[in-house]
């Protein structure tokens, strides 16, 4: 099975930038409430 290449378009960097971003600032933001709450 050939795996399909996404030609790394601006669009394409774009998009999993975004992703990427929003993923971060989750993880982030858990951080901060553990750390408020001090799980």
């Amino acid at each position: 099975m050939k795996l399909e290449l996404v030609e790394p378009t601006p669009e394409v960097i774009h998009e999993y930038l975004k992703k990427w971003d929003s993923l971060v600032k989750y993880q982030l933001h858990e951080k901060s409430l553990n750390e408020l709450f001090n799980v």
